[in-house]
């Protein structure tokens, strides 16, 4: 009999200001070393019954990553920086043997925030009700979190000790301090870096649009990287209106519907649409509690269509914000049945499918989807025996077929 699945203990890496490009080479020359060690830390404390989720705070300095104005930000950059994180959290696993196959896997979670002069003060009670209008969250933002950190991490260098003050000041101050029970632990600091803009860096368009109402889809069977990346940029891009009683915004994320998936490899691994709905959701729900730390869930409400059968979840939060969770059986889901959404975000290999919406909205005499893509995670490091050497199994950090399949063999041999 498996054992009772616990909470996942929760852990924070502060990770001070960015690289002033945004290459590997930089990140691993600034994290690398810190990364490794929090992820290594981290994994000795997953097992069978609980597992181990470490959020990623990569904090920014003022204006760092804007494009024109305080409601648009730059979204080519901000999605390639995130997505070399995300590769480079892979090597780092690949490397040091750390995965769901080993049950000592980390949910890696990265996410951005922007610090300001003001930033330590004590937070006050309209800074709890203020909701963020750009991508680039507020730094009060994790602090006013939820969640229940058992373990604090911060770079051993001028920087990183810098930044950790700052947060455990902050949080001090906070209405969280009452139940914060954290450690904090430095880990090796890298090459300090710098605060600085990023000139020659285009945003997506001069002016950038805002969009309340925005989709995403996919299979997101065992949750990955790459998943990640999607998923958060989706968030990131939805507007939400601090100027409004009700910031609103709607996020619909089509999941693929287990009949379409009958002929997937490694069948016997591959998760339901329950499951794999709950994983995205609970995902979300991680990235929103640092976005609107204050809002809760106001309801939700699960149907069935009666004619296709198609599950549907709806989430609806006291700000107004709305996540829908959508079964598809098509490769256009909700994107040409409700004309309200504005927005799609997709991976590089489906940019095809982006124009295939668009036809069928125009021939309906609707507006056509902005759409916005993300990168596609892969194994180029810029060495090319280390890149041989970790290939394969870098595969199974990025690729469900590939973790299915490991996952089989690992239930072959009894396990």
């Amino acid at each position: 009999m498996a054992p009772t699945r616990l909470d996942p203990l929760c852990w924070l890496l502060l990770l001070p200001y960015s690289p002033s490009a945004a290459s590997l080479t930089n990140l691993t020359a600034a994290f690398e070393p810190g990364l490794r060690q929090a992820l290594k830390r981290a994994s000795q404390s997953s097992n069978r019954s609980q597992s181990t989720t470490l959020d990623i705070a990569l904090v920014y300095g003022e204006h760092s990553l804007r494009c024109g104005n305080d409601t648009s930000f730059d979204y080519i950059h901000l999605q390639k920086l995130l997505g070399l994180m995300y590769r480079l959290i892979c090597i780092i696993c690949t490397e040091e043997s750390i995965d769901r196959e080993y049950e000592n896997d980390v949910d890696a979670r990265v996410m951005f925030f922007h610090i300001t002069a003001d930033s330590g003060k004590k937070i006050q009670e309209h800074d709890k009700q203020s909701h963020p209008r750009s991508p680039l969250i507020p730094f009060q933002a994790l602090v006013l979190s939820p969640k229940s950190w058992k373990r604090i991490c911060f770079l051993e260098n001028q920087n990183g000790h810098v930044l950790c003050e700052e947060f455990l000041q902050a949080r001090k101050n906070s209405p969280n301090s009452a139940t914060d029970r954290f450690d904090t632990e430095g880990v090796a600091g890298g090459v300090n870096t710098r605060v600085l803009s990023h000139p020659g860096v285009s945003s997506l368009q001069d002016d950038c649009n805002s969009h309340s109402s925005v989709a995403v889809g996919g299979t997101f069977d065992h949750l990955h990287a790459g998943h990640k990346l999607l998923l958060t940029m989706t968030a990131l891009l939805l507007h939400l209106d601090d100027k409004s009683a009700s910031p609103g915004g709607l996020l619909t994320v089509g999941i693929t519907g287990d009949e379409l998936l009958k002929k997937k490899q490694f069948i016997d691994q591959l998760q339901d649409w329950d499951s794999r709905q709950e994983a995205v959701r609970e995902f979300l729900l991680g990235i929103f509690q640092m976005i609107l730390p204050t809002d809760n869930l106001k309801s939700s409400q699960r149907t069935s269509d009666p004619d296709s059968g198609a599950r549907t979840v709806r989430q609806e939060f006291e700000s107004g914000l709305v996540i829908n969770y959508v079964e598809i059986f098509d490769a256009f889901g909700p994107t040409i049945t409700d004309e309200s959404i504005s927005a799609l975000v997709l991976s590089g290999e489906t940019r095809s499918g982006g124009q295939a919406v668009n036809d069928k909205r125009g021939a309906k005499g609707w507006s056509s989807l902005e759409v916005f893509e993300v990168d596609v995670l892969n194994t180029e490091i810029g060495d090319e025996s280390a890149s041989n050497r970790i290939e394969e199994n870098y595969q199974g950090k990025i690729s469900s077929t590939e973790i299915r399949r490991r996952l089989h063999n690992h239930a072959a041999v009894g396990h």
